[in-house]
């Protein structure tokens, strides 16, 4: 895979698209359609890009910059989930099944991302469904990677001897991962 910056933060060409892992497998001609309906946008530190329990059905690529990844707890309290920057994307969950937001992207420096609507990706799924299904399948890498990291802190959290006596709430929390599949 390409070591280089995926896009440049100056110009999204088909050539640098191809090497993002999101569009890797796609064909060129089919990268030209996306580096058309692509829109380049920035953001200074503290700005909300995408707002938890909203909904905007885009895939963000993050070309420079950094941001926080934020969920509401108890009370509004914010607690920062992960730090995400240059090659990273976010937005896929409500870009592929059309929910709101599960968190709240935060800029903590000047950012600059690639937007690619769910109706950009429509159309091209309409007219190259060989892409969509890339697009589809490297999506799905991204969010079994981020499920596989999940599964490992939970076995970590429920190992260690401050949570024995939340052992069954953990195991519970597991069960309905994997077992509640009621979309």
């Amino acid at each position: 895979m390409h070591t280089g910056e995926p896009y440049s933060a100056d110009s999204v060409t088909p050539e640098n698209l191809i090497h993002c892992h999101v569009f890797h497998g796609i064909q060129l001609s089919d990268a030209r359609m996306i580096a058309a309906a692509v829109t380049k946008t920035h953001f200074e530190p503290g700005t909300v890009i995408l707002e938890e329990g909203r909904s905007a059905q885009a895939l963000w690529l993050i070309c420079s910059g950094e941001c926080s990844v934020i969920r509401k707890g108890p009370g509004d309290r914010e607690q920062i989930l992960a730090t995400i920057g240059a090659r990273d994307v976010f937005g896929e969950m409500s870009f592929i099944s059309v929910r709101p937001h599960s968190a709240t992207i935060r800029a903590v420096s000047p950012v600059t991302a690639l937007v690619y609507t769910r109706e950009d990706f429509l159309i091209l799924a309409e007219s190259h469904p060989t892409a969509a299904f890339h697009i589809c399948s490297n999506l799905a890498a991204v969010l079994t990677d981020r499920l596989l990291r999940m599964d490992q802190w939970i076995c970590e959290l429920m190992n260690r001897p401050e949570s024995l006596k939340h052992r069954d709430e953990w195991q519970s929390f597991r069960a309905t991962v994997y077992n509640n599949w009621n979309l």
